[in-house]
């Protein structure tokens, strides 16, 4: 019987391939779809579940408020972790550690640069668990002057992966030579930090350890499984009385209970370490992490993408049933029973997808490489193999192909013979109601797919193309200019001369990465303000190409400008002194008793996101080192600009190895999630708009087919090929226009929600609306066309003589 079945299904399909074509074809894209987002979304709930006390592993950070300005950042204290293992009975153990960036690590005569550098305290892997390749993780970094290393490291400064015993030096000023007590696998891509040497941090003295309001420490703590995070929360507060107020009132100069009365918030609050990924939005986050509202976009796509392909497939399969009518009538008065028929439907319908499902698994195994640049991921397709998956997969399948074959299996079979040859069942067909509905559920999710993602790449052009305050094109960033020591003057003195060179400044941050916070008090004031702070040398307003608003830049023949500082006009708002910043001093709370005057107010310029409104910045004028050296050079002459600047540190200093990058690569960074966004939206949305207008395809061919007699009379009374196709395109336009009548609101909502995440945005307007619903109209008007043409063309003779 099963046999049979499959024999007369792979004669039907080889009979209508053209139908089968579509039908598989518009679901194998559709699950392939699904795969690759189930892929993404997997990945992104994985980060850091890894570590087996992940669920009971909480990261400290601090939230608060000073001078109306809030702070929410994702470290915490030096003596914080310690003193929470000794007072709070909830917590396990406790960790923290320092990530300290790039460092440079000599072996022998050989000087290599290590990008992840961590100062970490002993209890380190007992918090965090990394697979271990070589050593005894209880004898991890227990002492000082011990590592562990990445296994890439290994390779990279021993030419083998096991380590073990292997000595290194650590840093130009203060050298120390460490030695390798473990190798670990390299940073898991799920992990929201990454590592390359871990260090005990005791190696070098620590300097703060009992000051509670420096926060520049990454604190983990394991609570107990019984214990609850809010109720350990809550016990935070005793910290801030305990230690906390002591120290703010040594340093404002009042106790801590005056300082909240004036608008003190400071506090701290406990991450589930599983959240870090996706749901942290924190200052100081460790690298770049996801966002949980990109994967409810992305599994909403997914599922209506996998609607659409399912609706096309059901859609066809019913469309087509009425044409078998006449054989389920001859089967019956053969002797065929309703179940033998039945099965015979399901089998059919069960082949489409099973044959969809195995070509979707292909079509995912091939085009994973592109999808992973496209998302910036390295998705591996053996991870979704799991049990759980494979049985999923195995009864979508099955349930897509029952559910498509169901209505003609259990519709057509159950009239009698009689009423199937007379064509009383084939009139019945005639109505396409419930085809009109899922042809507009595929167009609304079609339209409302091309309205956003015209939306985010209108966004995303708005951002580039605003004006920043400041100039980011052609800005090369040497990296490491604190290492220098004496030869840094030299190093800039000798970039200056080359004639591909506009100008060099140095800078402590990079233009969009500015992380220091410094509290100010205005002189003759009580309110404590909370401005970010940056230092530079003289040239940096004519290298970035900043603008004054009043007084001055920093000067060379102004001695005094060690004792004077540039506002920017955020920090001149929040301080309140409208137009008489110039002249204005503080009495700086944060840096002791220095107390600067304000010699200029530097227009606003973009240094961070513009998801955020341009924070208050204080500028210093360098007096040592800064880390950062900003060389402008001529448009077009970046390759040669690399390639003999490289040749310069190398002859001023071959100890250390060169680094760099464009400014505007790191603006473009700030916004890489968006990027991607925009990028996998349109791949979607084409996927989308494409299965639809499969069934569009499929749809206007079975129309024409059922019209045939019509045709062929109307051409017979004068009717033009041009007549005909307007008649045959006139319905599916109605429905197009009622789908984007539909769509609009949709996308509207759900646009505004995304785009009011930005301070700085576009608005909604009309042309998105337009764009989408022409290119779907034209898209259909074209599909349709392309299959009425053949019938429109057709004899009507023959189309007579044939009915």
């Amino acid at each position: 019987m099963i046999r049979n079945y499959l024999k007369i299904a792979f004669r039907n399909i080889s009979k209508q391939r053209f139908y089968a074509f579509i039908n598989i074809m518009g679901l194998t894209i559709g699950l392939g779809t699904c795969l690759f987002i189930l892929l993404y979304i997997q990945d992104e709930l994985s980060y850091d579940t890894f570590h087996s006390k992940a669920d009971r592993t909480h990261r400290v950070w601090i939230a608060g408020s000073m001078g109306g300005q809030e702070f929410h950042a994702a470290v915490s204290c030096y003596p914080f972790a310690q003193t929470a293992m000794a007072e709070l009975p909830e917590v396990e153990v406790a960790t923290h550690f320092t990530p300290n960036g790039s460092t440079v690590v000599k072996v022998g005569e050989q000087a290599f640069n290590q990008d992840d550098f961590i100062l970490a305290d002993s209890l380190f892997f007992e918090v965090f668990d990394f697979a271990i390749l070589h050593g005894d993780k209880s004898q991890f970094i227990k002492e000082p002057n011990t590592a562990v290393i990445s296994r890439s490291s290994a390779i990279k400064l021993y030419g083998k992966e096991n380590a073990l015993g292997e000595t290194f030096i650590v840093g130009n000023q203060n050298p120390r030579t460490m030695k390798v007590t473990g190798v670990i696998e390299d940073t898991p891509f799920n992990s929201h930090f990454d590592y390359d040497i871990i260090i005990n941090e005791n190696t070098w003295p620590i300097n703060g350890a009992d000051i509670w309001v420096s926060n520049n420490q990454y604190t983990y703590l394991v609570l107990h499984p019984e214990a609850s995070p809010a109720e350990v929360e809550k016990k935070f507060r005793g910290f801030i009385e305990k230690y906390v107020g002591p120290q703010i009132e040594q340093f404002m100069g009042m106790p801590l209970a005056k300082a909240e009365e004036n608008g003190l918030k400071y506090g701290y609050q406990l991450q589930p370490l599983t959240d870090i990924h996706l749901k942290s939005n924190l200052e100081a986050e460790l690298k770049p992490g996801g966002d949980e509202q990109y994967l409810y976009i992305f599994g909403a796509v997914g599922i209506f993408i996998l609607l659409i392909a399912c609706v096309n497939f059901m859609n066809l399969a019913t469309a087509r049933s009425a044409n078998r009518a006449k054989e389920v009538g001859i089967r019956k008065t053969l002797g065929s029973m309703r179940g033998e028929l039945i099965g015979q439907f399901l089998s059919e319908s069960l082949i489409y997808s099973i044959i969809a499902g195995l070509l979707a698994l292909i079509l995912v195994s091939t085009f994973l490489p592109s999808f992973n640049t496209l998302a910036g991921k390295s998705l591996e397709f053996i991870s979704i193999w799991t049990p759980t998956f494979i049985l999923a997969f195995v009864g979508f399948i099955i349930f897509v192909g029952i559910i498509a074959g169901s209505y003609p299996a259990f519709y057509l079979t159950s009239f009698q013979p009689v009423e199937v040859l007379k064509g009383k069942v084939r009139a019945g067909f005639k109505s396409s109601g419930i085809r009109s509905v899922l042809v507009v559920f595929q167009f609304v999710i079609s339209i409302t797919l091309i309205i956003a993602t015209l939306l985010v790449y209108n966004q995303l052009e708005f951002i580039r193309s605003k004006k920043l305050g400041l100039d980011k094109d052609n800005i090369l960033v040497l990296e490491n200019g604190n290492r220098l020591n004496d030869k840094y003057q030299v190093l800039k003195d000798r970039i200056k001369q080359e004639s591909f060179v506009e100008n060099v400044a140095s800078s402590s941050f990079t233009a969009f990465n500015i992380q220091t916070n410094t509290v100010f008090r205005g002189e003759g004031e009580e309110t404590d303000h909370l401005l970010s702070a940056m230092w530079t040398d003289h040239d940096y307003i004519n290298t970035l190409k900043l603008e004054m608003k009043d007084g001055r830049y920093f000067q060379k023949e102004f001695l005094s400008d060690t004792n004077a500082i540039i506002l920017n006009e955020a920090a001149v708002r929040e301080m309140g002194w409208g137009d008489d910043a110039v002249g204005k001093r503080f009495s700086s709370v944060g840096t002791g008793n220095y107390t600067p005057t304000v010699v200029g107010v530097v227009k606003d310029f973009h240094w961070a996101s513009l998801r955020n409104e341009i924070k208050p910045l204080v500028i210093f004028l360098s007096q040592q080192n800064d880390t950062y050296v900003n060389v402008r050079i001529k448009a077009g002459k970046a390759a040669e600009a690399v390639d003999k600047i490289a040749n310069i540190w190398k002859e001023i200093a071959p100890a250390e190895p060169f680094q760099y990058h464009f400014l505007d690569e790191e603006f473009d960074e700030l916004f890489r999630s968006e990027q991607r966004l925009g990028n996998i939206s349109l791949v979607f949305t084409g996927m989308a708009i494409f299965i639809a207008c499969l069934g569009l395809l499929g749809l206007a061919a079975f129309t024409a087919e059922q019209r045939t007699k019509e045709i062929g009379i109307r051409k017979v009374l004068g009717a033009s090929v041009l007549d005909v196709l307007v008649m045959l395109n006139k319905e599916f336009t109605r429905l197009v226009l009622i789908s984007f009548i539909i769509s609009v609101p949709l996308a509207w909502y759900f646009a505004d929600k995304w785009l009011s995440t930005f301070a700085y945005r576009i608005p909604v307007g009309v042309y998105a609306f337009a764009i989408a619903g022409g290119v779907t109209m034209l898209v259909a008007w074209l599909t349709v066309t392309y299959q009425s043409m053949r019938t429109a063309k057709s004899n009507p003779v023959k189309a007579l003589k044939y009915e």
